[in-house]
């Protein structure tokens, strides 16, 4: 009935593990500092131990505070999944 449906799974545990199945696209939404970016690493991970890989999985950053950028590439040699898209801290006007 509808194109897209988007569920908010949070931490990977149980429920959330059991729907990995039913998902075309995951996308893990992390910010850049350094402890979103270890939990987000984490979860990559997990989801990756689960069964969830290639396309399928994306990282999406939301740079919400004031540190060195790090760039997409840096990233995608992090994590191991594609940088689907980042959000600036900055407001252009």
């Amino acid at each position: 009935m509808y194109d897209w449906t988007v569920l908010d799974l949070g931490r990977l545990n149980g429920i959330s593990a059991g729907m990995l199945d039913l998902v075309n696209q995951l996308f893990v939404v992390t910010t850049i500092g350094i402890p979103a970016l270890y939990e987000a690493k984490r979860a990559i991970d997990a989801l990756v131990r689960a069964g969830v890989e290639g396309d399928r999985l994306r990282l999406i950053v939301n740079e919400i505070e004031e540190t060195q950028a790090l760039s997409g590439r840096q990233l995608n040699q992090v994590f191991g999944v594609q940088l689907k898209t980042r959000f600036s801290a900055r407001i252009h006007v």
